[in-house]
């Protein structure tokens, strides 16, 4: 039988995650429009896949598609990005105990190489870097809980703090204290301390960082 290679990926998926890119990374920024017919001359596909993967963009809440073929990246206010956040540290301590002690040898070493990623990113300070790392990291663990509905939500969520992040002027220092706090986390786990883990994820997440942690 011949063997036929099978895409993983359609060209509508691939233009879905070439935007999302482009918006997480800062390239699009919030408020700004994005053509169909740009993307597609691009990219050098139709204008059909383009349409399609703005519909899932508008439903995943990054733009908001507009009449006459285009799209508008969404702006957060503080507000309503400090919501999200609450919400996103709840739902990340609940991961962080839930996976404590139960992960395996390779997929700690999955993030113990995302953490590491993170950290030579931002020694960089390439930022966009940075937050996708710390965005796989984090989606990783929630992976882990083996509860696709935690990682559909942290998934959701987490392109809306990523949007509020890129809108806001996060220093360097901020950023390289932020990553630092991914081992501790991380050993929290490894060594089955739940309640730990939660409490370092709980501060991570919202920005807390005690005077111990830049020492």
């Amino acid at each position: 039988m011949q063997v036929v290679q099978i895409r993983k990926e359609s060209i509508a998926d691939q233009v879905y995650h070439y935007i999302k890119r482009m918006i997480l990374s800062g390239k699009f920024k919030g408020g700004e429009k994005i053509s169909e017919q740009a993307i597609s001359e691009a990219l050098g596909v139709s204008r059909t896949p383009v349409r399609e993967a703005m519909k899932r963009l508008e439903a995943y809440g990054l733009i908001q598609v507009k009449p006459r073929s285009y799209a508008e990246v969404i702006q957060l206010d503080e507000k309503e990005a400090e919501n999200v956040a609450e919400i996103r540290a709840v739902i990340e301590e609940y991961v962080a105990k839930s996976i404590a002690g139960k992960v395996k040898d390779a997929q700690y070493q999955i993030f113990e190489r995302l953490a590491r990623e993170c950290e030579e990113a931002s020694a960089e300070q390439n930022m966009a870097l940075v937050f996708e790392k710390d965005s796989s990291l984090h989606l990783q663990m929630a992976k882990c809980t083996d509860n696709n509905y935690i990682y559909e939500i942290m998934e959701r969520l987490d392109a809306k703090v990523q949007l509020y992040r890129l809108s806001k002027c996060v220093t360097p220092e901020k950023v390289q204290r932020d990553v630092k706090q991914h081992y501790k986390i991380l050993e929290a786990i490894k060594g089955g301390n739940g309640e730990l883990a939660a409490e370092l994820m709980r501060k991570h997440t919202l920005g807390i960082v005690e005077e111990s942690d830049d020492q």
